[in-house]
C-alpha cells in the first residue's frame, strides 16, 4: 500500500528537507594543561598535573519557514513550531582536574605507585540528562613492574 493509502506500492516518500532552513552550530572550547615531575631522590619521583577546560556550544536561533499548509496533507500529525529548538543543544561547562602522586622505586624494576585525582564539573546549562554538576575524588595505588 502506498503512502497516501492507494494501492500504488512504488510511490516514493516525500522529502521535506528542502522546505526548511539550516542553521549554524557554534562551538568554542579552551583548554589549559600543566604537568610537573620531580625526582626527589634516586628512589622517589613526585608528579602533578592541572587541567582546566571551558567549553560552550549553541545553535543559532532557528528561523523556520511556516510550511504547515504545504505539508498538512502528508504530515497532518506534525506540529511545526520551533520556538525553543535552538536552546536544546546549548552547552556551557567548566571542568577542572588535579592529579598528585608519586612512584617509589623498591628495586630497579619494581616501584610502588600512589595517585590522587580530583575532578569537578560545573555545567551552566542543563543538557540532555539534566543538571550534570559534580565532583569526584579517586585514589589509586599499586605495584608497577618493568619487564
Amino acid at each position: 500500500m502506498g503512502v497516501d493509502g492507494s494501492n500504488d506500492s512504488l510511490q516514493l516518500l516525500d522529502h521535506f528537507g528542502s522546505l526548511y532552513t539550516m542553521e549554524d552550530y557554534r562551538t568554542n572550547g579552551y583548554q589549559v594543561y600543566f604537568n610537573s615531575s620531580w625526582m626527589a631522590n634516586s628512589r622517589l619521583t613526585l608528579h602533578s598535573s592541572l587541567l582546566y577546560n571551558w567549553s560552550q556550544a549553541e545553535l543559532e536561533l532557528v528561523d523556520m519557514p511556516h510550511v504547515t499548509e504545504e505539508v498538512e496533507e502528508q504530515l497532518h500529525h506534525q506540529d511545526f513550531t520551533f520556538e525553543e529548538m535552538h536552546t536544546y543543544s546549548d552547552l556551557k561547562y567548566h571542568y577542572v582536574n588535579v592529579q598528585l602522586g608519586f612512584d617509589y622505586q623498591l628495586t630497579p624494576r619494581i616501584a610502588w605507585m600512589f595517585n590522587m585525582d580530583y575532578s569537578h564539573l560545573t555545567a551552566d546549562e542543563e543538557y540532555v540528562f539534566g543538571d550534570e554538576d559534580g565532583s569526584m575524588f579517586i585514589t589509586r595505588t599499586g605495584v608497577k613492574i618493568d619487564f
